[in-house]
């Protein structure tokens, strides 16, 4: 299993690089499961993927 952290200041395109990353292994690694944890208060991964979150 391999790990993937991404960290930084505000505004310096952290949800977007991840966005951009997660399709990328999607589109590359075909068959291989991942997991995306979005752990800011105000997460807004989902809507970078167009994805809905239901709670």
């Amino acid at each position: 299993m391999k790990q993937i952290a991404i960290a930084g200041k505000g505004g310096v395109g952290k949800t977007t690089f991840t966005a951009l990353m997660l399709r990328y292994l999607q589109k590359h690694k075909q068959g291989t499961s991942i997991l995306a944890v979005d752990a800011d208060p105000n997460a807004n991964l989902n809507e970078a993927l167009g994805l809905k979150v239901e709670n």
